[in-house]
């Protein structure tokens, strides 16, 4: 055998290669390096080195480490696949939240003295709870609060369904409506979800007609009682008995100047604080009472309120909405406010008319008719950007009025904003395809933007509605003359 020794400062040790056969004489596996060095005692200790082992160990090392980055390599394409999946998936929730947002009014309208608050809480992007209302003629108003069984993407798709189906029946009693829409639903979804629903048809005289679809007890607040009434009625979901029809009734209650009712979908008491309690149906009742003295708006922002204080902290475990509405009591001013100011505005006190107008709207802030002569009012004294405001407002509830987009166009117009006032006309247009005042704006909205052939082609169809249009052939030889190129 052949023997190095190597030496240095912090110790002496020797470096032997061996090739060691004699198990017995040695008591050792073969080492081929034997390491020793002298200890305190001066003593010799002997250690050994299997270099063979240790290349076996870095082969499968290297080998481990080889399958390791060849599987970071796939983790990282799989990562990749996914978000592009996320990507599209998040761009799919987003378009269908903007659906649900179109379906979902964003508010109620005051309606002869009754107005409406709601607190709508989806616990995704899409919610399965839904609401909306129906003017079905002067006399009579429809509202209607449901929750979707499960969450999600599927919920959403039957709160679709349930808008097109509420509103193809809106005539007969809400027992009847509950009846004809059960079997719609059972066709149209076989099985695959359900849905509660509160349905009720208000009259002139604020008699309130309702039924109950396996949807949870709406309260009544007596304003002249302090009282809290549970509202009867059961009935059972809608799209999974076919026989359900004969399980729907309805029941009338005589609302009064100061009364509230409160409709709500059980997300809505089933709502935890951080200590795992639910907000509950008497902490509710409590709250409601707390509010008597508020009207429907302010009632809306209190709860809001209390209820986000109390769950604060915690995730949202189902979808919330809170719907509530009430008989003012100042409803016998609002007709008072209207004429008095249509008398100052026959008078040309255009400004007098919005302050009375406007004292309407601190009260009736979404009665539709105040909004609309609020915009005309200020267009006709040229404060164009309050008009814009009311407008608005307006169009957010009432959206197929051909006569507003006209207005709020001509007030974009008359602050130089053509781009805005090009959508709004062209939307007015659309409700009414032969307006020929908002076809005659837009021609002028046009010519603004230099836009010449569109101005052309925009007067040329005015006249073909209406041949004689003085406005329309004067315009043209305007551009005929000034605009050659």
């Amino acid at each position: 055998q052949t023997k190095m020794g190597i030496e240095w400062s912090q110790s002496e040790k020797q470096i032997s290669k061996a090739n060691f056969k004699n198990k017995k004489l040695f008591g050792n596996e073969a080492k081929t390096f034997v390491i020793s060095k002298i200890n305190s005692e001066n003593k010799e200790e002997i250690s050994y080195l299997d270099i063979d082992s240790i290349i076996d160990k870095s082969e499968k090392l290297y080998l481990e480490n080889r399958d390791l980055e060849a599987a970071v390599e796939v983790l990282s394409l799989l990562k990749s696949e996914l978000l592009m999946k996320q990507k599209s998936i998040t761009k799919d929730l987003k378009m269908a939240r903007n659906i649900q947002r179109g379906i979902v009014p964003e508010k109620i309208p005051d309606w002869n003295g009754l107005q409406f608050g709601i607190i709508y809480l989806p616990m995704q992007e899409v919610s399965g709870d839904y609401y909306d209302y129906f003017q079905i003629d002067p006399e009579h108003l429809s509202i209607l609060l449901s929750d979707v069984s499960g969450h999600g993407i599927p919920a959403a798709f039957i709160t679709a369904i349930s808008k097109l189906l509420f509103s193809n029946h809106k005539k007969g009693n809400p027992s009847e409506i509950f009846g004809s829409i059960n079997y719609q639903i059972l066709d149209l979804i076989k099985k695959q979800g359900y849905l509660t629903c509160f349905y009720g048809k208000i009259d002139s005289n604020h008699m309130l007609k309702y039924s109950l679809a396996g949807h949870p007890s709406p309260l009544l607040l007596k304003h002249s009682t302090s009282e809290i009434i549970r509202l009867e009625g059961e009935g059972t979901y809608l799209g999974i008995f076919e026989e359900a029809r004969e399980f729907y009734k309805d029941y009338s209650i005589q609302l009064e100047p100061g009364d509230k009712v409160f409709v709500y979908t059980d997300g809505f008491i089933e709502g935890k604080n951080d200590k795992g309690d639910e907000f509950e149906l008497k902490k509710f009742e409590e709250l409601i009472l707390s509010t008597k003295s508020l009207n429907v708006q302010k009632t809306i922002e209190c709860i809001r309120e209390e209820y986000s204080s109390f769950c604060k902290g915690t995730d949202q475990g189902d979808d919330v909405t809170l719907l509530v509405f009430g008989i003012s009591l100042e409803r016998d001013k609002l007709q008072w406010y209207i004429s008095h100011a249509q008398k100052l505005y026959q008078k040309s006190k255009f400004i007098e008319a919005c302050v009375v107008l406007h004292e309407a709207y601190q009260v009736f802030p979404n009665d539709t008719s105040i909004l609309l002569l609020l915009g005309e009012y200020y267009a006709k004294s040229r404060t164009y950007e309050e008009a814009i405001k009311y407008l608005s407002d307006y169009n957010k509830i009432k959206k197929d009025n051909d006569v507003s987009y006209l207005l709020l166009g001509y007030c974009y117009y008359r602050i130089e904003d053509y781009t805005k006032a090009q959508v709004v006309l062209q939307r007015s247009i659309a409700l009414k395809l032969d307006n020929i005042e908002a076809m005659y704006r837009l021609a002028q909205v046009f010519l603004k933007q230099d836009d010449v052939p569109r101005a052309q082609k925009t007067l040329q169809e005015i006249l073909t509605i209406k041949k004689d249009d003085k406005r329309a052939k004067l315009l043209l030889q305007f551009v005929a003359r000034n605009f050659k190129e």
